[in-house]
Formats: structure tokens, C-alpha cells, sequence
């Protein structure tokens, strides 16, 4: 939808905090209620893996960002290791 594609642009640049390359990622977006979250997992890791498991499943870190649903800016981000 139009959110979720506003709410990875505005989670972009704590993505790009890390230095990682965007072209190794797959993107989730979660509805979090009054916020969203965008994931970043690794795309090498089959979609039915990352519901069973904490942390990130990947060989390489996941990122989470927090987006604020109205004003779509940052609240937190982290690795997801």
C-alpha cells in the first residue's frame, strides 16, 4: 500500500546508517498500531524461516526500524542479530 511504501522511505536512511547493501535484503512491513515497523532480513532466508525464529536468521544482521504512523519519522532502529 501507499503507507507502507512511505514507511520504508522514511526507515531508508536508518538502513543505510549501517552500510549494509539494500540488494541483499527483503523488506517487512508490520503494522504496529499507532506506529510501523520495517525489517530488513536476509533475502537469502526462505520466508517460513523467519516466522519460527528470534533474532535474525540470516548470515548477515536484520535491521528494525520504527516508524511513526502520522508523521512518518524514525523512533528507534536496531540490528536484529
Amino acid at each position: 500500500s501507499g503507507k507502507a511504501f512511505e514507511a520504508i522511505q522514511a526507515a531508508m536512511p536508518a538502513f543505510n546508517h549501517y552500510g549494509f547493501d539494500i540488494a541483499r535484503y527483503r523488506i517487512f512491513v508490520d503494522d504496529l498500531g499507532t506506529n510501523i515497523g520495517v525489517t530488513f532480513y536476509d533475502a537469502d532466508v526462505p520466508t517460513s524461516r523467519l516466522a519460527a525464529s528470534i533474532g535474525s536468521p540470516g548470515k548477515i544482521p536484520g535491521v528494525s526500524v520504527e516508524v511513526d504512523r502520522t508523521r512518518l519519522r524514525v523512533i528507534r532502529s536496531g540490528l536484529v542479530q
